[in-house]
């Protein structure tokens, strides 16, 4: 009697010690969650600060423009090539506006909205280089722009809690000097949502949209605000 009393409490016990290894588990992950990111940021403002500097806004440009299939994309500011897919000019004006939104509320910059001065400049077909920036912006004694590409929305097909294809989004922001004609600040953020059970690292966003799939502005929206918490803010 006393042998199976003994190892009923022996089998309870390694029982117990499992659970402690699931919740620790359960819990590193919940910690890791964060690592589970979409976006990419490269800076170089000392301490994250920008100086009193006067900030001219251009707003988010399609990379590949309707009545295109997807391809790649060459980035006339990075020298890269990038995969793209149609979007609707309207569309990245949209998100230029959630932009500018977003940067005047968190951002006390001296800042100059030209979106409305957009010209064919703005296309893939004669991308936005420097030279076609300064052009722009030459009756302005701007120290920055800010401005970026749209490469892919795909908005979601299906409802809240069931989607049978998702949202999908990538975009890049870019505080350009104009001085030099160099970029001290890019942001990047590509994000595709995927079912929990499919990325358990990606359990920060799962408890961001409620456990709900998001339509493809919340998405875009999320990751315009995560870049924005990133730029610079301006020394005091």
């Amino acid at each position: 009697m006393g042998g199976q009393v003994k190892g009923y409490i022996v089998a309870e016990y390694k029982k117990f010690n499992e659970c402690k290894k699931c919740f620790f588990l359960f819990c590193l992950l919940l910690i890791f969650s964060g690592c589970a990111t979409s976006k990419k940021v490269h800076s170089e403002f000392p301490e994250k600060q920008i100086g009193s500097s006067k900030i001219v806004f251009l707003g988010l440009i399609s990379a590949m423009p309707d009545g295109n299939g997807p391809d790649l994309f060459s980035n006339p500011l990075l020298n890269t090539m990038i995969s793209a897919e149609p979007v609707s000019q309207d569309i990245s004006d949209r998100l230029s506006d959630i932009l500018y939104t977003l940067i005047e509320g968190s951002r006390n910059y001296n800042i100059i909205n030209m979106k409305g001065y957009q010209t064919s400049g703005f296309n893939s077909a004669d991308p936005l280089d420097i030279n076609a920036i300064k052009a722009l912006v030459k009756e302005i004694s701007a120290d920055f722009v800010i401005t970026g590409y749209v490469y892919r929305i795909r908005e979601r097909e299906g409802s809240d809690y069931s989607a049978n294809s998702p949202a999908s989004v990538s975009f890049d922001i870019y505080i350009i000097n104009l001085e030099t004609g160099l970029i001290p600040w890019k942001g990047s953020y590509y994000k595709t949502q995927k079912f929990l059970s499919d990325n358990l690292l990606d359990f920060k966003s799962f408890l961001k949209f409620k456990g709900k799939w998001a339509d493809v502005e919340s998405l875009a929206s999320a990751g315009l605000k995560e870049l924005v918490d990133d730029m610079p803010v301006i020394k005091k």
